[in-house]
């Protein structure tokens, strides 16, 4: 019910013409939202500003910076306007006072544009090829991990996108697919190789060879150990909780317990492409 009144709302801002980059990010804030009404057992109609109070100590519990920690406060207030505003709700009771930033480092360009120049490389691979690489950027994968999908290890969790990775020792993780066009483009490859044991028809010359390519034209080093620390490294820069970024690129004694699975998967919804 709660993500159905969000959908409307972001469909106001859609009309508004709010830009595609605000929606997410608006979207993204309010899945913490979700989950921490879950957690506290409200029904989002009946939230008071005492309950609200408790919603930045839940947000910094877990491990968020404080500027993400504001723009949530800032994007909950925009929401219950909403639903001032339409009648569901009697009055406005998100009245959290922001914290305080204290030097924050600014964001890294030099990264976002030696993202953006092995992007404008590696789009023009052919298609097993270039998937290959944006699953070690925008998933954090291993080349080892890689070879061994199958058609199957593509999961989707309530429109949200992983990937199913087992370890050398049988070990399960999930790995969130945080960049929405690979995501469609995965499922396209999917829907093609649905009945195939593998996933992807390449060599590891392959990716070595384009590896030296990128280098000769760029100056970039783009080894898959680099792409894997740029998507630990954007994990991070939006704030999320140190044992989560663990888990999603497989670090030892962090793999998904079977029984805990449902909840550290919401948890990682915010990351995830949407479908």
């Amino acid at each position: 019910m709660l993500r159905r009144y969000i959908k409307n709302y972001l469909g106001e801002l859609i009309k508004a013409n709010r830009s595609k980059k605000t929606i997410s990010t608006y979207e993204f804030a309010l899945e913490y939202f979700i989950n921490w009404c879950k957690k506290e057992k409200l029904w989002f109609k009946n939230v008071s500003g005492e309950d609200c109070k408790r919603y930045t100590p839940y947000l910094s519990g877990l491990g968020l910076k404080p500027t993400t920690i504001n723009l949530c406060i800032t994007v909950l207030k925009g929401f219950y306007d909403y639903l001032t505003d339409t009648g569901q709700v009697q009055g406005n009771p998100v009245n959290i006072k922001k914290i305080k930033v204290k030097n924050e480092k600014p964001e890294n360009t030099s990264i976002n544009k030696e993202i953006e120049i092995i992007l404008t490389h590696i789009y023009f691979l052919p298609a097993d090829l270039k998937l290959t690489f944006l699953l070690m950027l925008y998933a954090g994968l291993k080349i080892n991990e890689i070879f061994k999908l199958s058609p199957t290890d593509i999961v989707i969790i309530k429109n949200h996108v992983f990937m199913r990775v087992i370890s050398l020792d049988g070990k399960e993780r999930l790995a969130p697919v945080i960049d929405e066009i690979t995501a469609k483009e995965l499922l396209n490859l999917v829907i093609k190789r649905v009945n195939e044991k593998r996933m992807f028809n390449i060599k590891k010359s392959h990716i070595t060879r384009e590896v030296h390519l990128i280098k000769e034209k760029t100056g970039i080093i783009c080894t898959p150990q680099r792409l894997r620390s740029l998507y630990l490294n954007h994990l991070i820069n939006i704030g999320c909780q140190p044992d989560l970024v663990r888990q999603a690129l497989g670090y030892k004694g962090f793999y998904i317990d079977k029984n805990l699975r449902e909840v550290l998967v919401e948890s990682y919804f915010p990351l995830a492409a949407e479908l």
